[in-house]
């Protein structure tokens, strides 16, 4: 388990790869609950971090897959965040420009 610097005494920190696995986990449990709830706006801007997330990781594949999913819960809720959605993944030559 790797650590980073830390003061003498005080508490070992987590490494960002360690806090980005919780993070990641905890929005995993966030998703499972917004489906659950049925809250369209909360799944765009849930799996619009989850692709931020993956990006950050270098996680091209996954980065794509989320935010496919928040666009199509996007458009399901009629929410402005489609055409940005829409303008990202056709940047990354998942799908056409569309116009709204």
């Amino acid at each position: 388990m790797g650590y980073v610097a830390q003061a003498e005494g005080a508490a070992p920190v987590a490494s960002a790869s360690e806090i980005l696995v919780t993070d990641a986990l905890l929005l995993d449990a966030a998703l499972l609950e917004a489906h659950a709830q049925g809250n369209t706006a909360e799944l765009v801007r849930l799996y619009t971090l989850a692709a931020e997330n993956a990006l950050a990781t270098g996680d091209e594949r996954a980065a794509d897959f989320y935010l496919t999913h928040a666009f199509i819960f996007a458009l399901e809720k009629g929410g402005p965040e489609a055409g940005v959605l829409n303008i990202r993944l056709a940047e990354r030559g998942r799908m056409k420009l569309l116009d709204f």
